[in-house]
């Protein structure tokens, strides 16, 4: 299936504001990454002349409405493994104190792969009513348009896959990812279909949301809840309507993360 909304919107670059840079010693492994807002930036690779990512974050939803992106809703603490070592822990906790997030990030110092050990502390409620998304935006030999994504396997590992001009990077997990899935930029990116959407109020008591449905092909399904800002109350079910068909009310229903 080719993914909806080409070319996404123009492309940009990740802040300047760095908190460290990373790389392997020695000279086996071509991987440089810096780190900003608690998160991996640009990974330089095979040269430090070229970057072939804008950022890799985590998203954090419940299901039910939650959303919380780490690089923007948590604060963020960074330190080095050791004195002149190129390797980071990072501490990401969320501003809400729902939840927090741990990470050591190395390049192995034998291959060209960067390595992230994440663990995830739900602070409040159970781990179980968090779910996780990763978010990747490749923008391969520093260009953010005009690359090419795909969900593959390699050695029977489900992995998401990016190439362009012959460089290629692959995303995976220890833990098998329960979806993947490859998007535009700002039409069919992981990150704008777990985003809030605001209603317009018609003014009679009656509120809709415009949807860019347009671009989906048909039969995709598309979940939602509502959320009252003046009453600060969640619906507490979850939604779905397909493109070209009918909605349908899902009580008690969880979405499945989609990496």
């Amino acid at each position: 299936m080719i993914a909806p909304g080409a070319p996404g919107i123009p492309p940009r670059w990740t802040s300047s504001a760095k908190s460290g840079v990373g790389t392997a010693t020695g000279n086996r492994s071509r991987v440089w990454f810096p780190l900003s807002h608690g998160i991996v930036n640009e990974v330089y690779f095979p040269r430090l002349d070229q970057a072939n990512t804008r950022d890799c974050g985590l998203i954090v939803t419940d299901g039910r409405g939650y959303f919380s992106e780490e690089k923007r809703h948590a604060a963020s603490a960074i330190l080095p493994l050791a004195q002149g070592v190129p390797g980071y822990r990072v501490a990401n906790t969320c501003l809400q104190k729902n939840y927090r997030i741990e990470k050591t990030v190395v390049t192995d110092p034998a291959r060209d792969v960067l390595l992230q050990r994440v663990r995830f502390e739900a602070l409040h409620g159970r781990l179980t009513d968090y779910h996780l998304y990763v978010l990747l935006a490749p923008h391969i030999g520093n260009c953010g348009y005009g690359n090419h994504g795909w969900v593959g396997e390699y050695n029977g590992v489900t992995m998401l896959f990016a190439e362009r001009d012959g460089t290629c990077l692959a995303l995976a997990c220890s833990t098998p990812f329960a979806g993947l899935s490859c998007g535009y930029v700002g039409a069919s990116d992981g990150w704008r279909t777990v985003q809030d959407t605001p209603t317009i109020d018609t003014g009679i008591g009656v509120h809709y949301v415009d949807l860019p449905t347009g671009v989906l092909p048909p039969g995709t399904e598309i979940r939602f809840t509502f959320f009252w800002p003046e009453a600060d109350h969640w619906e507490g079910m979850d939604f779905s309507i397909t493109a070209g068909g009918c909605g349908r009310q899902s009580p008690g229903a969880n979405p499945q993360p989609a990496g």
